[in-house]
């Protein structure tokens, strides 16, 4: 089982692994998370139409949807909107290219103090829009809920240097970390 988000994708995947069980990766809102990934990874809704045909047209196996809503998301009531979208594409494939879709992954993006919030938010949107009756699994990728509180990071920054990307959007920072670990002995 792998994931896609492109029509080059759908290629190279009929070429190495034309029987392989594909998961169609939606873009959704990630704008309320520390580590937005939709700069990245998800198709729009607009392109969903575009990839399922390709798909069907090379023969390849799509058995469901999954998103994220980014890393350390601090408004669980995204998982809402980004659920009904996963709607939309279900029923897309269904009705106009003949998938039956059997599996839904909702991501991660899971802080620790907002877990029960998003979980509430999450049960109440599946059972309005995926009802257990229809079969769906539904899967999630909880990392960054399991390992938030594992550890703890000291150390001394020297300087820091602002980045802007190409596109003015995203302002990164690149920071110069001292360590005297006897790792970076470099005599």
């Amino acid at each position: 089982m792998m994931t896609f988000d492109n029509v080059d994708e759908l290629y190279k995947i009929k070429r190495v692994h034309p029987n392989a069980k594909l998961v169609l990766r939606i873009l959704t809102d990630d704008s309320k998370s520390l580590c937005q990934f939709g700069i990245k990874f998800g198709a729009s809704l607009e392109s969903v139409p575009v990839l399922l045909s390709k798909a069907r047209e090379l023969g390849l196996d799509i058995i469901g949807v999954s998103f994220h809503v980014g890393s350390g998301c601090y408004d669980p009531t995204v998982y809402h909107s980004a659920i009904s979208r996963a709607r939309e594409v279900f029923n897309i494939a269904e009705k106009q290219f003949g998938y039956k879709l059997e599996l839904l992954d909702v991501g991660g993006g899971f802080e620790d103090n907002l877990f029960d919030e998003a979980a509430d938010v999450i049960n109440r949107a599946l059972n309005e829009m995926f009802p257990r009756d229809e079969g769906v699994r539904v899967i999630a990728e909880p990392g960054r809920y399991f390992v938030s509180e594992a550890f703890r990071l000291a150390t001394c920054v020297i300087a820091r240097r602002g980045v802007v990307d190409e596109k003015q959007v995203m302002c990164a920072y690149i920071l110069f970390l001292l360590s005297n670990h006897s790792t970076y002995d470099y005599e």
